[in-house]
């Protein structure tokens, strides 16, 4: 599970914004809901979770995982993670500390 490498950086941006100014939304590409289930108990993911809609996946262009996107509110993609192949996520990192200071 590559996603597993960047669970503590997400957790970390997610604890550092409040939800108001920031959304973790996590969709899998699971076939088997339980141990995705069981994935998202052990490793404490306490965010939304879509669990493998097609059609989200179609709507971003999603054609392999992991995968990261920062999505402003009014739908535009500002970040992709294929532009940052960094497990730490830094780019992603530093540029919502430039959009949402604390």
């Amino acid at each position: 599970m590559p996603c597993v490498a960047e669970f503590p950086a997400i957790k970390a941006m997610k604890a550092k914004y409040s939800d108001d100014d920031m959304a973790v939304i996590f969709v899998t590409l699971d076939a088997d809901s339980l141990k995705f289930a069981n994935a998202v108990k052990k490793y404490e993911l306490n965010w939304t979770h879509i669990f493998n809609d097609i059609e989200v996946l179609k709507k971003y262009g999603v054609l392999s995982i992991p995968q990261v996107y920062l999505i402003d509110r009014a739908g535009t993609i500002i970040y992709s993670r294929a532009e940052e192949n960094d497990e730490k996520l830094s780019v992603l990192t530093n540029l919502l500390s430039v959009r949402i200071p604390k």
